[in-house]
């Protein structure tokens, strides 16, 4: 089996698995992914100031998750064994 050298002296096996955290307008992120609020027990629309984090996969940009704190949406990333980083 070969090893892909990642040019700092590590292999790709050995590279964290980032993903970024994005802030983002909650009224933006629901309109954008067609969320049902109610399904999902909230019953108040948020306001315009309130944000929401989206967590996204860093090989493809793909959305994994999206949390209404900054420090779930770190949590979580971290308790799937990936390195969180944000992004603004």
């Amino acid at each position: 089996m070969t090893k892909l050298d990642a040019g700092d002296g590590s292999t790709a096996a050995e590279q964290p698995k980032l993903v970024y955290v994005r802030p983002q307008s909650a009224q933006s992120v629901i309109a954008e992914n067609d969320i049902d609020l109610e399904s999902l027990g909230i019953k108040h629309m948020p306001g315009p100031d309130d944000i929401w984090y989206s967590v996204h996969a860093g090989s493809d940009g793909a959305c994994l998750a999206i949390l209404t704190e900054r420090a779930a949406a770190f949590a979580a990333a971290e308790a799937h064994d990936f390195l969180p980083v944000s992004v603004h």
